[in-house]
């Protein structure tokens, strides 16, 4: 049986190797807060909007609710159909534009359950989270919301993370612009990895909305954007390839995801599943040899289904580290997996 620390014994294990902490947090944090943002509801709003009918049958045939599953399988099912030359038929035309309907119609549902403001959730819930992120250096997610941003805004305390945008722009007054090196070193940094519903590309440049002087709230701004079928900066290919390749293609996501490969110190990785989708986060992981020990959360029963292919893959990190080492020939330190009841961090009602 493999051990499931409690988070406090995991944190305080971490803090007393005197190094770096670093956490990523996937899905199931934003869970934590809000129900809404459970794969299900995505999908059911997605599909109450006119989600393309094959697609719909794709969730039934598969029995997922998971939008980046779909995706995965549309994005192979392209380029088989590349492969064998049948991308001049029309179903193959047919399958790249349900593709990108589908990535629109994530975008789309998770800007329609978004809780409006700040205000929707409790001070001391929002508190309770803040608390759990100060614990660490550096704060890496792949969640497209805003609610890391309003734990970390809670309480009277000054925020203690920077996210690298600030100077507004000319003739832009509710957007900031990213000057990731002039980050106060002072303070904890967060970083989009796959990027956020707040995030857009203007003139090549990547902003940040913020609080108009008109009054008007953030998520307001994204859905207005959205009626007009302009997008956010949102990475939502189905294969951790595609992911790559459009990370590489924006300044921004290419800096924060350098900033994960050359973490050092411990990582924990909470509300995330580790899946083929994040195969790039996974490599990065295996590769990055100052990386000492990654905690793993473990959410529910250790021995289901999803938590023992948790478990593998956490413990083929390890292993993948072996053959870097081994090919590099150097001796570092090997990395190690631990893991901790997600639970037991109480991430949304400690206080």
């Amino acid at each position: 049986m493999t051990e499931i620390m409690p988070f406090d014994e995991a944190i305080d294990e971490a803090m007393d190797h005197g190094r770096s902490r670093n956490v990523l947090l996937g899905n199931g944090f934003s869970i934590g807060a809000h129900q809404q943002f459970a794969y299900g509801n995505l999908y059911e709003q997605a599909r109450n909007a006119q989600l393309p009918s094959k697609v719909d049958e794709l969730f039934q045939e598969y029995g997922t609710t998971n939008f980046e599953a779909v995706l995965q399988r549309l994005d192979t099912g392209i380029w088989l159909a590349e492969h064998y030359g049948m991308s001049l038929v029309d179903e193959f035309s047919e399958m790249k534009d349900d593709y990108e309907s589908t990535k629109e119609a994530l975008i789309d549902s998770i800007a329609s359950i978004h809780p409006a403001a700040i205000t929707e959730f409790r001070e001391s819930k929002l508190e309770s989270a803040r608390l759990f992120l100060d614990q660490f250096d550096t704060i890496f997610t792949t969640n497209y919301d805003l609610l890391v941003y309003w734990a970390l805004m809670s309480g009277d305390e000054e925020m203690t993370f920077e996210d690298g945008f600030g100077r507004q722009v000319s003739g832009g007054e509710n957007y900031l612009v990213f000057h990731g090196d002039k980050m106060d070193e002072d303070k904890g940094s967060l970083y989009f990895l796959h990027g956020a519903l707040h995030l857009a590309t203007v003139g090549g440049d990547v902003r940040k909305l913020a609080w108009s002087g008109a009054g008007v709230r953030i998520i307001e701004q994204v859905k207005a954007g959205l009626d007009n079928r302009q997008y956010p900066l949102v990475i939502s290919e189905g294969s951790s390839e595609h992911k790559t390749e459009r990370i590489q293609g924006s300044g921004y996501l290419y800096r924060a995801f350098l900033e994960f490969k050359g973490i050092e110190g411990d990582l924990f990785v909470y509300g995330h599943s580790l899946d083929d989708e994040d195969e790039h986060i996974r490599n990065a992981i295996a590769q990055n040899v100052e990386l000492g020990v990654v905690y793993v959360g473990i959410h529910g029963d250790t021995e289901s289904y999803s938590n023992r292919k948790l478990k593998e893959r956490a413990f083929d990190l390890v292993s993948r580290r072996r053959e870097v080492l081994t090919r590099r020939r150097v001796r570092r330190r090997r990395l190690r997996v631990r893991f901790f009841d997600s639970e037991s961090a109480h991430v949304w009602d400690a206080v």
